[in-house]
C-alpha cells in the first residue's frame, strides 16, 4: 500500500520536487498521509483516481517507472484492513495529499481472515526443496490454455502492470504480443503483422498517435484495425486520434468484455472488406467473369506505364509524370490520394522499392546496383527507405529472400 502511494507521488512529482510521508496515532486510529507537491489533481477527479485505469486528464506522465498498479489496489488493500483512504488538496500547497486512516488493535479483523503461522514450518530438521512463489518458466502442465480465436492481437502499453493484466484478460479469446511503446510495435509489426493494435496514447520514445501515423502512411501495413486506449476522453483528444487513422477509442477506465467485442467487430469487418475487394465472397466460378476497365484502371494503367519507364531516373519530379500521363499535377495528387491514400510523392517513392525489393529477392545484383535501378543517387537514402517501408535492410531482406528459396 506504501509503496504504491510513493510510487504514484513520485511518478507526478518533478525533479527538485518534495514527497513527504506522515504516520501519526489519531484516537484509536493510525493516519498515514502521503504529500507531493507536484501537478496536482482537479477537485473533480479526487475520486474518480481510485478507479482502475484512471489517470488524471491533461498530466503528462513523467516515466519514472514505478509499481504501476494504481489507487485501484491500494484502496483495496486498504479496505481489507476495514479503513479508508482519501485525497485531497496538499494544505502546504501545489500537489496532492492522500490520507489513509487504519483502525489500531484486531478487533476489527475476524480470526478467518488472519493467517496463522505453522510453527513446524520453521523448525523441519531435514532441508527441504521449496519451489518459488512465481516459477520462472511454465511446465507444460502449467501452459496458458490456446486462445479461442486465431486472432493476434498487439497490446501496446508502457505501463507494465496494466500492460499484463490486460493481455492476460485478453488471453483467453486472443493471442496478444505485448510492447512496451510504439517504436518497438512498429518495429514488431514490421517482422510480423498482427490482426489488430490495441495501444495506449500516452507513452515514452513514440506515442499512440504517433503509432497510428506511421502505421497508415506505410502502404504494406496501413489496412491494420487500431484501437485507441486512453484516459484523455476530450472531443479533442479523440478527434486527434480519429484524425491519425484510429478505428476506435476507448477512453479508460473501460470494460474487458467491451474492449474485446470491439477487437472482434473490427477484425472481423476489416476481413469482410478485404474478401469485398479481392472478389473472394463470389464462389460461383460458372459464371463467366466480365473484364470492364474502370476510367480509374485506365489512368492506373497510364501512371504504372509511366513509372515503369522511367523508375531508374533519379531525376523524376512531380510534374514529369504528371505530363507524361497527360493530366494536371493537381490532379494527378487527388487522384492518387483517393485511390491509393497516398501523396504522389510517397506513391512514386513506394513502387521504386516495391521493384527494389523484386530486385533483390532475386538475388542477382548487389545493393548498389539495385539502388541504381530505381532511381535512388545515395544507396544510404536507399538503404534508409527500404527499412522504413520493410522493416530490414536491403541486405537483411535480401538474406531472408535466399534462406527462404533454399
Amino acid at each position: 500500500m506504501l509503496y504504491n502511494l510513493l510510487s504514484n507521488a513520485y511518478k507526478f512529482t518533478p525533479e527538485n520536487g518534495e514527497v513527504r510521508l506522515e504516520i501519526e496515532k489519531v484516537g484509536d486510529n493510525t493516519r498515514i498521509t502521503v504529500s507531493d507537491n507536484g501537478i496536482g489533481i482537479a477537485p473533480d477527479e479526487l475520486e474518480k483516481v481510485f478507479g482502475r485505469f484512471y489517470q488524471v486528464s491533461g498530466a503528462q506522465r513523467l516515466y519514472k517507472g514505478g509499481a504501476g498498479v494504481g489507487l485501484n489496489l491500494t484502496r483495496s488493500i486498504v479496505e481489507l484492513h476495514h479503513g479508508n483512504i482519501h485525497a485531497e488538496k496538499n494544505p502546504l500547497g501545489a500537489g496532492t495529499r492522500f490520507v489513509v486512516m487504519l483502525p489500531l488493535g484486531r478487533e476489527q479483523i475476524s480470526d478467518e481472515d488472519i493467517l496463522q503461522d505453522d510453527v513446524t514450518t520453521y523448525q523441519t530438521a531435514v532441508p527441504m526443496d521449496v519451489s518459488p512463489i512465481v516459477p520462472e518458466e511454465l511446465t507444460p502442465d502449467q501452459k496458458k490454455p490456446t486462445p479461442k480465436t486465431k486472432i493476434r492481437v498487439l497490446l501496446v502499453d508502457d505501463d507494465v502492470e496494466i500492460r499484463k493484466f490486460v493481455a492476460e484478460e485478453l488471453a483467453a479469446d486472443f493471442h496478444v504480443i505485448q510492447c512496451s511503446n510504439g517504436q518497438e510495435a512498429l518495429d514488431s509489426i514490421l517482422k510480423k503483422v498482427p490482426d489488430i493494435v490495441v495501444s495506449d496514447v500516452a507513452m515514452p520514445v513514440m506515442d499512440g498517435i504517433k503509432l497510428c501515423e506511421r502505421i497508415r502512411g506505410n502502404i504494406n501495413i496501413n489496412y491494420l484495425p487500431i484501437i485507441l486506449l486512453t484516459a484523455r476522453s476530450s472531443d479533442e483528444d479523440r478527434m486527434a486520434g480519429l484524425r491519425n487513422g484510429a478505428d476506435a477509442y476507448i477512453p479508460k477506465p473501460f470494460s474487458i468484455d467491451m474492449l474485446k467485442t470491439r477487437i472482434l467487430n473490427l477484425v472481423e469487418n476489416r476481413r469482410v472488406l478485404r474478401n469485398t475487394y479481392s472478389g473472394k465472397q463470389i464462389h460461383n466460378d460458372k459464371l463467366t467473369e466480365v473484364k470492364v476497365d474502370s476510367l480509374d484502371d485506365k489512368l492506373m494503367d497510364r501512371i504504372m506505364r509511366a513509372l515503369d519507364a522511367n523508375i531508374s531516373n533519379p531525376d523524376l519530379t512531380i510534374e514529369m509524370l504528371a505530363s507524361e500521363i497527360g493530366i494536371s499535377r493537381v490532379h494527378l495528387h487527388r487522384k492518387l490520394k483517393e485511390l491509393t491514400n497516398q501523396t504522389t510523392s510517397d506513391f512514386i517513392r513506394n513502387t521504386r522499392l516495391t521493384q527494389a525489393a523484386k530486385i533483390l529477392s532475386e538475388g542477382k545484383c548487389s545493393i548498389a546496383e539495385v539502388a541504381a535501378q530505381v532511381g535512388f543517387e545515395s544507396q544510404s537514402n536507399f538503404s534508409t527507405a527500404f527499412k522504413k517501408l520493410f522493416g530490414v535492410t536491403p541486405r537483411d531482406y535480401m538474406n531472408q529472400s535466399k534462406e527462404q528459396q533454399d
